[in-house]
């Protein structure tokens, strides 16, 4: 082998060991889009009102759907040059941040149709589980703060809006649930501020 091909094969290899992923915008672009579903992910989950699952969420939905993100985003930096290894390592990133951002992505999905939120009626029980009267619908588990509902009386009755979606997903109104727990909190650190400014015995 000539010393020309050599040096070729040896600068091909370096330049791979070195590749930066700022040098092909596929890479880019995939980049892009892991930080834009990780934002909306974040966003929508814990800094949106909205609805929230009612029963166990299809957490099989998500995986399925990461993983066909994440196999589509590798086989399009493949195709583009990107070393095997470098599109295998941003395609995870994005296969991840799809299903994180599948999660209040499919509720969304399931509020552009279906019933409208209706009252009912649930019992708290032990174990921070709220059972419903009509026992056809899904269980709650301490929904939002479980700190607020270790609170609460077991055998307490809770007034719960839900719906269900186009595609049968059970869903509650998390913000009517929020303004009581805000409520709650308020009430309690008004209480406490009044405790504390009262004289003790034997005080003037």
């Amino acid at each position: 082998m000539s010393d020309a091909v050599k040096h070729t094969r040896a600068g091909r290899r370096f330049r791979m060991q070195g590749y930066q992923l700022d040098e092909h915008p596929r890479a880019v672009m995939a980049v892009l889009l892991f930080v834009v579903l990780a934002a909306y992910a974040f966003i929508d989950t814990f800094l949106t009102p909205g609805s929230g699952y009612l029963g166990t969420p299809p957490y099989w939905l998500f995986a399925l759907s990461g993983a066909a993100a994440g196999g589509g985003t590798f086989f399009w930096l493949y195709r583009g040059a990107v070393p095997r290894s470098e599109a295998a390592g941003v395609a995870a990133l994005v296969a991840i941040a799809w299903a994180g951002a599948f999660y209040p992505g499919w509720l969304r999905i399931n509020e552009a149709g279906g019933g409208e939120y209706l009252h009912h009626s649930y019992r708290l029980e032990a174990g921070l589980t709220l059972h419903p009267a009509d026992t056809a619908l899904p269980l709650l588990s301490a929904p939002l703060d479980a700190e607020y509902w270790r609170a609460q009386a077991v055998g307490g009755q809770w007034d719960i809006e839900i719906r269900q979606g186009w595609s049968g997903q059970w869903m509650y109104r998390r913000q009517s649930l929020q303004d009581r727990i805000d409520a709650y909190y308020a009430r309690a650190a008004f209480m406490e501020g009044i405790l504390q400014g009262q004289p003790g015995p034997g005080r003037n």
